[in-house]
C-alpha cells in the first residue's frame, strides 16, 4: 500500500463507500487491498461514510508503521522540512 495515490479514479472510490456502507468494514479493506487503494483514499472513504452515511462508528486508520517515511516525504515536497515536521506532530498529538 502506498501512503498518496492521486490518480486512482474517483469510481472507486465511490465504489468503496458503497462497499463499507452497504457490507461492512471486511469487505471494504478486501477491496481496498483489491483495488491498491491508497492509505489516504482508505481514509477518504472512511471519512466520507462517516459523513454523508452517518455511520459514526467508523474509525479512520492510523499511519501504518512501514508508511511513516513516505508521509513525512509527501509532507516535505509540499510543505517544507520544517512546517512538515511540525504538522505531523500535531497531527500525531490529536
Amino acid at each position: 500500500m502506498r501512503y498518496e495515490d492521486i490518480t486512482n479514479d474517483l469510481y472507486l472510490l465511490q465504489r468503496g463507500v458503497e462497499k463499507i456502507v452497504k457490507y461492512g468494514m471486511a469487505t471494504f479493506t478486501q477491496y481496498a487491498n483489491e483495488m491498491g487503494l491508497s492509505y489516504c483514499d482508505r481514509n477518504r472513504i472512511i471519512a466520507k461514510a462517516r459523513m454523508a452515511y452517518g455511520l459514526t462508528g467508523l474509525k479512520e486508520m492510523p499511519c501504518p508503521p512501514e508508511l511513516m517515511q513516505e508521509r513525512l516525504d509527501y509532507y516535505v515536497s509540499i510543505y517544507g522540512n520544517q512546517k512538515a515536521i511540525s504538522m505531523l506532530e500535531e497531527i500525531d498529538r490529536a
